[in-house]
């Protein structure tokens, strides 16, 4: 039975196979990780039986790569590893980089300026602040702060910490009871909760 379904699917693909080569001049059929490419002959009496194998790279228009300048510009970061902090909160941010360049830092989508400090011989400590968002519920992960440093138009760039803004704590209150009155607590406008 397996046998009759696979050569009756053999057919029906070359059936298929044999429809598209007569329908176009030159087509893309996609198969599993690749794809063949099948072109019609210069003399125009049909097509090639040589078929080339075209990964999906190759049809893809070339990507500039990005260059990193060939001398190294940041030298150590901070934060470089994973920290979380409350809500709505200052983070401080700071690189040790070369004297005299431009220095920024990306997080969670938002530029954060560093601002040199005069330090000894080649190197220079760059400080800035990140405010972290309110908090929630459940943690937020805010991803990797990147650093970057630009000399002369060479932008060279470094991964630093994973950065979460840690979920507020739920009061526990413990009411016994003819101790006052109850009543339900309030949202907030930053989705917290006010109790009486």
């Amino acid at each position: 039975m397996k046998d009759k379904i696979l050569k009756i699917s053999a057919v029906v693909l070359l059936a298929v196979f044999t429809a598209l080569i007569a329908l176009q001049d030159i087509f893309l059929l996609l198969l599993a990780d690749g794809i063949i490419a099948i072109q019609k002959r210069n003399d125009g009496t049909g097509y090639s039986s040589q078929y080339s194998f075209v990964t999906p790279e190759k049809l893809l228009p070339p990507v500039e790569p990005v260059t990193e300048p060939k001398e190294k510009l940041i030298f150590s970061v901070y934060p470089d590893g994973n920290i979380e902090t409350e809500g709505n909160s200052e983070l401080s941010v700071s690189c040790e980089a070369e004297k005299g360049i431009i220095v920024w830092a990306m997080l969670n989508g938002t530029k954060i300026e560093l601002s040199e400090q005069q330090g000894d011989g080649e190197h220079s400590l760059y400080f800035g602040t990140y405010t972290s968002p309110a908090a929630s519920s459940i943690i937020k992960k805010l991803g990797n702060i990147t650093f970057y440093a630009d000399k002369s138009g060479d932008v060279y760039s470094v991964k630093g910490g994973s950065i979460s803004v840690k979920p507020y704590n739920l009061a526990e209150i413990i009411i016994k009871d003819g101790q006052g009155i109850v009543e339900p607590p309030r949202i907030t406008g930053d989705n917290r909760v006010e109790v009486l």
